[in-house]
């Protein structure tokens, strides 16, 4: 399943959030915290996303933000 993979190197879309500006917002994930998700657009802006109340789509896949709150590390070392 997709919340014990790593995220670094994925590229994601937000599909909602509380923050209206950040819909449809696209791009690659360069850094993951237990809260954030820091991704690079492709305008080579780096954005800081905050993983509670986001609904991502990586691809084939949707996830709400929610879900994975907790450290990298962490997360990555639950097994579904």
């Amino acid at each position: 399943m997709i919340c014990s993979e790593e995220f670094i190197g994925r590229t994601i879309e937000v599909i909602e959030a509380r923050n209206k500006a950040l819909f449809g917002l696209r791009g690659q994930i360069i850094d993951e915290t237990r809260n954030t998700l820091k991704i690079l657009t492709k305008t080579n802006e780096e954005k800081t996303l905050l993983k509670q109340g986001t609904l991502l789509n990586f691809g084939a896949d949707n996830l709400l933000g929610d879900t994975i709150l907790c450290k990298p590390e962490d997360r990555i070392k639950i097994r579904n």
